[in-house]
């Protein structure tokens, strides 16, 4: 379910990318990936320009399935017993972190 809310956010990831970004060892990441694809939840499909990568998208069943999970835990506040500012800051500063131990990209210079 995790990597379903994950990929909803832009609708694929590489495999190995999902691996690092979730911290999850790479054979978990398969094993999730295997029961998901075979629920129809997620495609695997071959990267566009590396032939080494293998990319998971989510399909439309896996989209709806993400759309009806986000909306029921926005409800509850996604069960984060704290108030929504503190959520938000609390994501952006988990956000930094991950910016500066390299996790996710830098933020663009305008």
């Amino acid at each position: 379910m995790v990597v379903m809310l994950f990929l909803s956010k832009d609708q694929s990831r590489p495999l190995g990318q999902l691996s690092k970004q979730l911290m999850v060892h790479p054979t978990t990441i398969t094993l999730v990936v295997d029961q998901l694809e075979e629920r129809r939840i997620l495609a695997r499909n071959a990267h566009p320009t590396d032939r080494r990568t293998t990319v998971v998208k989510l399909t439309k069943a896996g989209r709806d399935l993400a759309d009806k999970v986000t909306a029921a835990m926005a409800k509850v506040n996604f069960g984060i017993p704290i108030p929504q500012d503190m959520a938000v800051e609390l994501v952006e500063l988990l956000r930094n972190v991950r910016r500066e131990i390299g996790d996710i990209p830098p933020v663009a210079a305008d």
